[in-house]
């Protein structure tokens, strides 16, 4: 991370030279913001609370946190670079009637993304008057108050200006990340050769940038979902073998540095399935797939690992941030995905309707942290819990577990999904056999990581067969063995 300080420099436009100062009080008149900040639509809050108060959270990855953030004036930004901005004090509480003003400017940059996770600003009588989030510039516009576990805003411009205003409530306020993106030549490697996935991401442009062309085909013969590749032989979890579960893939933000910060499971040719939460206010050219990967810090134990981008996102019509209710989504891909002969990637079965698969055990994959603020792993992980019925999870948290919800881990904690799994798999056998298996839950949510009496919730994928069924129409589906 780079912190730049203020310097002068030219206008963007010709004509008299202006300091970055003067170009900044040119582009927001302060006397427009309150009125507007009435008027605007608030975003939901991403906030759950149990019944005895305690914090849920998706288990979507936090953006990195750093220590101090760039001051209250007019940066310069390089491209490439990421760069923090949060409100004084953080993270303990912002002082009164403080204004906070950034002109953030990123010469030759086609877009600044600002990503704030958590925020916590006060809410006056549902909108966001007299304490706020201001952002401005080219197509953005945006007002953010409240509490929200994340939200991302994104300026098609090579500025953005912001503006961080309060009243006589005091909360713990924000962190945000700003990085700009630039333009790119196009790079026509198939995959990574040597190195690491990690650092292959953080070096290229996947604005502009496809690994792997995968081009439309017809699926084998052979095809079947839900196989996994073992030899005989993530919270409390072991490392999965290589390309184990072949239907795990990776969420990745174009400015992620080659992390994921959620996962999602192969269901067909052309189609993902993962956590409303993950993709939410999102556009396809923000993030790409990542199938076929198993250990981000080398290049070397795969060579199917793809890219791919994305067409579609569809995230559930009755998804309800505040609640975690609905938190399904569907991503379409831009080319139909090859399912090679040795399964190596492969998608996953899909549940029977109206089989609750109460008290059976089930597999959580995925790169999350090993506890909340603990690191990610490279390698793929996966944990073994039990589901439970809705009215045990009921006793652990009260009403707010709907229907639409599964419930899976050990009353004594110590296994669990965690930060950065979201949108992953819970799986379990689909048969008595045990020849293959079903995706029964999406990671959703929880309390924590592995806490005593908190298991992790999860989206009842049985409860969607129809909506993911109308959705992906005309998609191929594999069988099951």
């Amino acid at each position: 991370m780079f912190l730049v300080g203020w310097t002068e420099a030219k206008s963007i436009d010709s004509g008299t030279p202006k300091t970055y100062k003067e170009v900044f009080y040119d582009s927001v008149s302060f006397a427009n913001i309150e009125e507007k900040n009435a008027q605007s639509h608030t975003k939901e809050e991403n906030i759950i609370l149990t019944k005895n108060g305690s914090l849920i959270q998706p288990r979507e990855f936090p953006q990195a946190k750093y220590d101090e953030g760039l001051s209250c004036d007019f940066h310069y930004l390089s491209l490439g670079e990421t760069y923090v901005i949060q409100s004084q004090n953080y993270p303990y509480v912002y002082p009164k009637y403080h204004t906070c003003s950034w002109f953030l400017w990123a010469p030759d940059a086609v877009s600044i993304t600002i990503t704030c996770s958590p925020f916590d600003v006060y809410k006056y009588n549902s909108i966001c008057r007299r304490s706020y989030l201001y952002f401005y510039g080219g197509d953005l516009e945006a007002t953010h108050c409240g509490s929200k576990w994340y939200f991302e805003e994104i300026s098609h411009e090579d500025y953005v200006s912001i503006i961080f205003q309060t009243n006589d409530r005091r909360e713990t306020g924000f962190q945000c990340e700003i990085y700009a993106q630039g333009a790119s030549t196009s790079f026509t490697t198939p995959f990574p050769s040597m190195g690491s996935m990690s650092t292959w991401f953080s070096t290229t442009n996947l604005r502009t940038t496809m690994v792997g062309t995968i081009p439309s085909t017809t699926l084998p013969a052979d095809c079947n979902c839900g196989k996994v590749n073992r030899v005989p032989r993530i919270v409390g979890g072991v490392q999965t073998e290589v390309h184990e579960y072949p239907w795990q893939v990776a969420l990745v933000s174009f400015n992620a540095a080659g992390r994921p910060f959620c996962g999602g499971t192969i269901i067909s040719d052309q189609w993902i399935l993962t956590a409303a939460h993950c993709v939410i206010r999102k556009i396809p050219s923000d993030l790409y797939i990542v199938i076929g990967e198993h250990d981000w810090s080398t290049g070397t134990e795969t060579s199917v690992t793809q890219v791919m981008a994305i067409a579609q996102i569809i995230v559930h019509v009755d998804y309800d941030s505040s609640t975690e209710d609905n938190d399904i989504a569907l991503i379409k891909l831009s080319q139909q995905i090859v399912f090679p002969a040795d399964n190596k990637i492969a998608p996953i079965c899909l549940p029977d309707a109206g089989n609750q698969y109460n008290d059976v055990e089930t597999i959580v994959t995925g790169w999350g942290t090993d506890s909340i603020g603990g690191s990610q792993p490279y390698e793929l992980y996966e944990v073994t819990v039990p589901t439970m019925s809705n009215t045990q999870c009921e006793a652990y948290y009260g009403a707010s577990i709907t229907d639409n919800m599964i419930c899976a881990g050990y009353a004594a904690g110590g296994k669990d999904s965690c930060s950065g799994d979201s949108g992953g798999p819970l799986i379990t056998y689909g048969n008595a056999a045990l020849s293959y298996f079903i995706e029964i839950g999406v990671v959703s949510f929880g309390n924590g990581c592995a806490e005593p009496n908190f298991p992790g919730v999860y989206t009842r994928v049985g409860n969607y067969l129809s909506w993911i069924e109308d959705n992906i129409a005309g998609s191929k589906m594999c069988p099951s063995p």
